[in-house]
């Protein structure tokens, strides 16, 4: 707001006389409601020019009592002098007796007077009343009331009738009865504008969000009426009229105040992406406070997506809540005119709440369904209204549209084919508009004021009358305006009937219509309404998955059109029909295509998983499990990973179910399969599945997992099925003996006898002595005995089971299982189990044998078998992450067995002081790592021990090598302290830099890597060499900009003074071409100015060096960047001022950018 006030006090400043005398004219007759013809004279201005005319006074106006009004005018400066002599002239000069002056008015630019001044004033007036009008006065005014004014005289653009003060919001909501009252007191509940203050200080956007009616806007006000107490805020209020809004917002900003910005319906905000963009000057400090619709909040949610924002969904109140609503409201009389059964029918909405108290008023019984509710209130409203069928059908047309352009080519030939001319239409629309109905912006824009009026209306033509979906009607609105307007109509659809002609209509719609579509828009109508349509949605879907099948589609695209129709389908009143050959097109799908797996699964979990709703609540999962053995492909890997993926799905008991009821309601319904027969033999048939797979891990281990859930729940699941799991044939035999045990101890509370022990074999006891299933069920000495009798070999009997426990909870168990025994026990158990290949172990498990028996015993007992598995052996060695004497031959001897792929296991580290007498073999260490890029030898490698190995070694370069590749080949880079040790290096600084700029790689400087990039710049070396490859006459920049980036991609100080330095001393043009794409790519403008400066010194011209940044990604609006390059180059042209060349050339580029921001503005519009 302070924007346009100073527009309008600059303009006044810079008016002549003529002008100002004409403003003020204008003004006043409007602000007084004076009649110009009748009794308003100028005579001190010249007609037809912005000239005065000598004479006192300047303007006069008739009062109701005769009277006389003067009016004076002045620009003055020094106004107080003015006004003065203005007075004074008025008396003495009119030639008016005194006696038929009423009133003198003195309007004047410049300074307010101060109080007393106004005082002494008044004192000269007297007898004559005095009003004062300063130009700061008057330009609140006409900004608040008089805009036009400020169109006609300050250059302001045309106004667009959306932005309010809070009064003036309050007033406009409430003048429509359909339009629940927010002028009422307000009655807090759930602390929701506790919530929304709070999400307002914390967040660029707070979006207030909710069903219809649940009263967004009523609590979005009261917040405004909040923030409007504390003289530091400036409250804007906005209500769309679907034309553009920004330019005209800019003007009631203050830049110097907290600006609060209410959007109501923020989603009908033509240029929103445009006034997003106003976050992100820093002109203005700016809150945006909205409303929006729950459905559709996800498309909101994309534009704002680049700042912080939260989204508040308001619930509706409760029964007591809202009967104080409707009777402080003056809705009602008494409480209990509207029962609590009431307001449950309509969800507790406080809108349609006054909907019903509107109907109760006008002796309209409240029906047991709201819809039923709404359709007799407004065809009560429609009765009324109602003269004839012609306004009817002018309102349907505008339905039809939702905002009817009209000055569109569509308009003549819309209202032609339901038999109206211009004239007539325009006399409904005056109606309509005049029982606020409807919305007419600037007699060009037309729409129905309340949504679900435009839906009911869209219901009564397009499914009581006939022939309204004629070829010609849906030729003449468009393909897409009519089917959001069958979609808008939906919501009112009461019964079979209507359903039925639904179908009928939506089917002659898609043939009529089908040749003309592309394939997104076939996509799109078929997504909408494929289960009025079932046959063309499985036609739709067949094509599909042959476009699925070919690898030059977009898959994802396909993909998804493909679930959402087979969704629709399946939501048909024939959807048996289409059942198995939805699933045999899944089937075919994922068996080529992996990345379909998880959607497969979701989709048939969600479609045709279990449904508490129907008798047999398994029969559609029952059908997929029957359709997937028919058609089974054991050979097919993808298919395989579905049946396990789907199974573990259909036998999670936890359901979350998603239904659509309505137009857009979504329930989620959270519930449990019952623990009874009907699951038990669901089970059974899912087994009965798995059993087809033959020899599948896999399916072995959904089978044990599964078995072991369901242990803990066997009161829900039957014995007879968890027996029939352990008999399955496919199953491996060990899996089987294991399940056994825990089926024993399960059903036997973990406890049995000596002489059950009998029952299992070796293994088994094994198991049960791992598990802890025996340590309480029989006597310390039994046990001991069972101990050394069964635990030393079950292991290696059974040469499969250590297989089987590799991924198992054995090995993390291995000490307590070693704890079983005494040392000689131990090490003839270990023995035991160093007989398998330990290449089925891990590193951990080795190391912790290793441990256990001794490690100096532990390399001379197994070395055999520890040198076939060298890392194993090293891991072994340096387990205590240093070299003892006596290893370093073996150290040789292992890495000279390892492969490339092992050495990189190896890490210097474990040199720590035993460095001098190692030399050697830490050379050969290096030489082979850097033959076989394993350059993780470093890694966690302490600085102290680096320097002392770099000061004994000879082959240093090769250690220089590998720590560049660290730094270039991995994210974590080279430790900070060795590169800065590195630095005053020669050959690690031309290494560093050749190798970089040759092989085109980045540098990782992560963390506290930008510190190591400061005291590169110390380093004369790098200086010395980076300045090389400033000099390349090639296109240096663009061919290595990974090598740039890795100096410049964090400006410093260091950085920016040497590029200066090294740009101010060069001629070449080459060079200083590098040196401003540098510049143009890695600084900010501000930090640019100097070296443009440079350039303007060497007389360069700037075609040389195009000189704004390239244009990279932005989310959102390009209006904020083009902005500010566009500052940018006025900059530009003060540092260029007297190089006509340059100027002219900053300035097209200047004009190119007003034009492109004109054209981004369009695109936001159209994109909108």
């Amino acid at each position: 707001m302070i924007n346009g006030i100073n527009k309008i006090e600059q303009s006044i400043k810079e008016m002549e006389g003529g002008q100002f005398q004409k403003f003020c004219d204008r003004y006043l007759y409007e602000k007084n409601n004076w009649n110009l013809k009748e009794n308003f004279c100028d005579p001190g201005s010249m007609q037809g020019t912005n000239k005065t005319t000598a004479g006192t006074p300047d303007s006069y106006v008739m009062d109701g009592n005769g009277k006389y009004i003067l009016v004076m005018y002045g620009t003055r400066l020094d106004a107080i002098k003015k006004l003065e002599n203005d007075i004074q002239d008025a008396k003495d000069k009119s030639k008016i007796s005194i006696n038929c002056i009423s009133k003198i008015i003195c309007c004047y630019g410049g300074n307010n007077v101060p109080a007393y001044k106004q005082e002494e004033l008044k004192r000269i007036a007297d007898p004559c009343d005095l009003e004062l009008i300063s130009s700061t006065s008057m330009a609140y005014d006409i900004l608040q009331n008089y805009y036009q004014i400020a169109v006609d005289f300050c250059g302001f653009e045309e106004g667009t009738d959306q932005i309010f003060g809070l009064q003036d919001f309050i007033s406009i909501h409430d003048k429509s009865e359909l339009n629940a009252p927010i002028s009422n007191p307000y009655i807090e509940h759930d602390d929701q504008l506790g919530k929304i203050q709070e999400s307002i200080e914390y967040n660029d956007i707070t979006i207030i969000t909710g069903k219809p009616g649940v009263g967004k806007t009523k609590s979005s006000v009261e917040i405004i009426k909040y923030l409007q107490q504390n003289m530091e805020n400036n409250c804007i209020l906005i209500k769309s009229n679907s034309t553009n809004v920004t330019n005209n917002l800019k003007l009631y900003l203050s830049t110097k105040r907290n600006n609060y910005i209410f959007i109501d319906d923020i989603n009908e905000i033509e240029d929103l992406k445009h006034l997003l963009s106003l976050l992100h000057s820093e002109m203005y400090n700016i809150k945006i406070l909205c409303t929006i619709r729950d459905y559709i909040i996800s498309d909101l949610k994309n534009d704002i997506s680049q700042y912080n924002y939260k989204v508040i969904n308001l619930e509706a109140p409760n029964s007591n809540t809202l009967k104080k609503i409707l009777v402080e409201g003056s809705f009602l009389r008494y409480e209990n005119q509207i029962s609590d059964n009431d307001l449950r029918k309509i969800q507790n909405n406080p809108r349609h709440s006054i909907i019903c108290a509107l109907a109760i008023n006008k002796g309209i019984a409240l029906s047991n369904n709201f819809k039923n509710i709404l359709t007799s209130y407004y065809e009560s409203i429609i009765k009324d209204i109602n003269k004839s069928n012609s306004i009817l059908d002018t309102l349907f047309l505008i339905s039809v549209f939702n905002k009817l352009d009209l000055k569109s080519e569509h308009f003549i030939k819309a209202i032609g084919y339901i038999g109206q001319k211009e004239l007539e239409f325009n006399d409904n629309l005056s109606y309509l508009e005049k029982n606020e109905l409807c919305d007419v912006y600037k007699r060009r824009i037309a729409s129905v004021s309340d949504q679900s009026l435009r839906d009911y209306v869209l219901y009564v033509y397009l499914f009581k009358k006939n022939n309204l979906l004629e070829t010609t009607f849906i030729d003449l609105i468009g393909n897409e305006t009519i089917v959001i307007a069958i979609n808008n109509a939906l919501s009112f659809i009461s019964d079979i009937n209507d359903l039925n002609k639904l179908e009928i209509d939506i089917s002659n719609i898609y043939k009529k219509i089908k040749s003309r579509l592309d394939i997104p828009q076939k996509l799109n109508f078929i997504s909408k309404y494929g289960s009025l349509i079932p046959d063309e949605a499985y036609d739709t879907i067949i094509d599909i998955f042959t476009s699925l099948n070919d690898k030059d589609d977009d898959n994802n695209y396909y993909s998804y059109y493909f679930f959402e129709i087979a969704r629709e389908i399946l939501n048909s009143s024939i959807r048996e029909n289409y059942i198995r050959g939805i699933l045999l097109l899944i089937f075919k799908l994922m068996k080529f295509n992996n990345d379909l797996i998880e959607n497969s699964v979701n989709f048939i979990v969600q479609n045709l998983g279990a449904d508490l709703n129907k008798e047999d609540i398994f029969l559609d999962p029952k059908r997929c499990i029957e359709e997937i053995k028919a058609c089974f492909d054991k050979d097919n890997s993808n298919f395989i990973e579905f049946v396990i993926h789907l199974c573990d799905k259909l036998l999670d008991k936890h359901i979350t179910n998603i239904t659509f009821n309505g137009k857009r309601d979504i329930c989620v319904r959270n519930w449990t399969l019952p623990s009874d027969e009907r699951f038990t033999n669901f089970i059974s048939l899912v087994f009965s599945l798995l059993v087809k797979v033959p020899n599948c891990s896999e399916i072995d281990s959904f089978i044990v997992r599964n078995f072991r859930k369901n242990l803990n729940a066997k009161d829900t699941i039957s014995e007879q099925i968890l027996l029939e799991s352990l008999k399955m044939c496919n199953l491996n035999s060990d899996y089987k003996k294991l399940m056994s045990v825990d089926y024993f101890f399960a059903h036997n509370d973990g406890s049995c006898s000596p002489t059950q022990i009998n029952e299992f074999d070796d293994f088994q006891l094994g198991y049960a002595m791992l598990s802890y299933y025996l340590k309480g069920s029989i006597k310390n000495a039994a046990y001991d005995k069972l101990k050394i009798d069964v635990l030393p070999g079950y292991l290696m009997k059974y040469d499969s089971y250590s297989k089987i426990l590799k991924n198992s909870n054995f090995i993390c168990n291995i000490n307590r299982l070693i704890a079983f025994f005494d040392d000689k026990e131990k090490k003839l158990f270990i023995s035991e189990i160093m007989k398998n290949d330990i290449n089925n172990y891990n590193f951990y498990f080795v190391n912790i044998l290793a441990c256990e028996y001794g490690i100096k015993d532990f390399l001379k007992d197994f070395s055999d078998e520890l040198f076939k598995h060298p890392v194993h052996y090293y891991n072994v060695i340096c387990s205590n992450q240093t070299i003892e004497n006596g290893f370093v031959a073996d150290i040789k001897d292992v890495i000279h067995c390892m492969n490339d792929e092992q050495m990189k296991f190896v890490r210097l580290n474990i040199f720590i002081n035993r460095v001098q007498e190692n030399t050697q073999i830490i050379q050969e260490i290096i030489s082979r790592s850097l033959k076989v890029d394993a350059y993780e030898i470093i890694y966690d490698l302490d600085v102290d021990l680096f320097k002392n190995i770099f000061k004994n070694i000879s082959n240093k370069s090769d250690l220089i090598d590998i720590c560049i590749k660290c730094m270039t080949k991995t994210l974590c880079g080279l430790e900070y302290g060795i590169a800065k040790f590195l630095i005053d290096n020669e050959y690690f600084i031309s290494s560093l830099l050749e190798k970089t700029y040759r092989d085109d790689l980045l540098i990782n400087y992560f963390n506290d890597y930008s510190n190591l990039l400061i005291n590169l710049w110390d380093s004369e070396y790098f200086k010395e060499y980076l300045s090389k490859f400033l000099d390349d006459d090639s296109d240096c920049f663009q061919i290595h900009r990974s090598f740039w980036s890795s100096f410049f991609g964090a400006i410093n100080a260091k950085s920016k003074d040497w590029l200066l330095k090294k740009l101010n001393r060069s001629n070449d043009i080459c060079c200083i071409k590098n040196i401003m794409n540098l510049v143009n790519y890695y600084f900010n403008y501000e930090d640019s100015i100097p070296f443009f400066e440079i350039i303007k010194d060497k007389k360069i011209s700037l075609k040389e060096i195009y000189p704004l940044h390239k244009e990279f990604g932005w989310s959102g609006s390009l209006i904020p960047v083009l902005e500010t390059q566009k500052n940018f180059i006025d900059k530009l042209q003060d540092v260029f001022y007297g190089d006509l060349d340059n100027y002219i050339y900053l300035n097209k580029i200047h004009k190119n950018l007003e034009d492109r921001i004109h054209q981004e503005e369009i695109k936001d519009y159209v994109d909108k």
